[in-house]
């Protein structure tokens, strides 16, 4: 419960809350769309830092550790945002309030091996996982009952689930010693990285990731241009984290499918949701439809590629998995900024119109059947 809390006030209320009150700090700040987007850029830059701090804090002071610094970030970067009057200290309280995504996620997985029976452990990682989902509902609830022009307090809100959340885990999950020195790195086994075998996953992440960071920054912000009532961009929120629980399929779809198959399923998903919301943003029934698509691939495609990494790096999954996840974290840097300026020569319609077609095309080139790996071992 402890990690059920944390992951879900960090990922689906901290890291994503300012997508979902842009148009409201744009209303009252009068802050430019670049500006706008170099500051949700800005965000997921504090993402990769604490995915990069993380595991140096918890070789040193125990899993726990970075947990905390990561749900004491988000109180602190949730008050900043909530009282900031200009743009640089909105910035500050951004970057703080989408660290403690990246400090809490990968610790989790330490804690739940050394605390728990193996049988159990899937069971509690499901259930860890699904706070994301939580939390993208509870957001969106806290935006529905504030309203767009009370953007200041549905941030203090978020301030304060994180802070219950820290206690939470301060309460209930033990002070555990600093995990053993690992045995090797990504870089020297099963042929690191680069080998062939993980050519697709390094797309699948960068590409998913870029867009994730696309349309939850920019969703609300579409519905809103599209003439529907403040309250749509909300209530997608709430949509896109229910419908997150279809994720519980996720291992029988990859054994149905195979894990590379349904990471390109997911992706295509992404790109119809894009291109619904860019298309259609006017009708009620289609933004939410968008959502219910993209909450489903956003949730199994977390799954998904958790399942497909293990397959192309057996030996050392976990090391793999945050080196592909500094990929994806620098891919959610750069498509806010690049959103930004473009929507200062277009709309955003035809931005996500185009979004969507990439994304499409890259899921169609995941699909495709490929010549067996000429390398040994690839």
């Amino acid at each position: 419960m402890a990690g059920f809390a944390v992951v879900g006030v960090a990922f689906g209320m901290a890291r994503f809350c300012f997508g979902l009150t842009l148009p409201g700090i744009r209303q009252d700040l009068g802050l430019s769309e670049l500006l706008l987007g170099f500051i949700a850029s800005a965000s997921f830059v504090g993402y990769l830092g604490g995915l990069l701090l993380s595991g140096v804090l918890a070789a040193r002071r125990g899993p726990r550790a970075p947990t905390t610094v990561g749900g004491v970030c988000g109180v602190l970067g949730c008050a900043v945002v909530a009282a900031a009057p200009t743009a640089p200290l909105l910035t500050l309280g951004a970057v703080l309030a989408g660290s403690s995504a990246g400090w809490v996620w990968a610790p989790y997985f330490e804690i739940v091996e050394r605390l728990a029976p193996e049988p159990v452990r899937p069971r509690l990682l499901a259930l860890i996982a699904t706070g994301v989902s939580a939390g993208l509902v509870l957001v969106g609830l806290f935006v529905l009952v504030a309203g767009v022009s009370g953007w200041r307090l549905a941030w203090a809100g978020v301030g304060v689930a994180a802070a219950v959340a820290v206690l939470v885990n301060l309460r209930w999950v033990p002070l555990l010693p600093p995990p053993p020195p690992p045995r090797g790195t990504v870089t020297t086994v099963d042929g690191g990285v680069l080998k062939v075998a993980a050519v697709r996953p390094l797309v699948f992440v960068t590409v998913a990731f870029a867009a994730c960071a696309f349309y939850l920054v920019f969703a609300a912000d579409a519905a809103r241009a599209g003439g529907l009532e403040d309250s749509a961009g909300a209530l997608l929120y709430v949509v896109l984290g229910v419908s997150g629980l279809v994720a519980v399929v996720a291992q029988r779809a990859v054994a149905a499918l195979g894990a590379e198959r349904m990471a390109a399923v997911c992706l295509g998903a992404f790109g119809a949701s894009l291109g619904i919301l860019g298309g259609a943003n006017h009708l009620l029934w289609a933004v939410l439809g968008s959502a219910i698509l993209f909450g489903s691939a956003f949730a199994t495609g977390s799954a998904v590629f958790s399942i497909w990494v293990t397959q192309v790096f057996p030996a050392e999954p976990a090391s793999a998995f945050t080196a592909l996840f500094v990929a994806g974290a620098v891919s959610s840097i750069v498509t806010p900024t690049v959103v930004g300026a473009l929507l200062t020569y277009s709309d955003l319609g035809t931005v996500l119109l185009v979004g969507a077609a990439l994304t499409v095309g890259i899921a169609a080139a995941i699909a495709a059947p490929r010549r067996r790996d000429l390398r040994p071992g690839a």
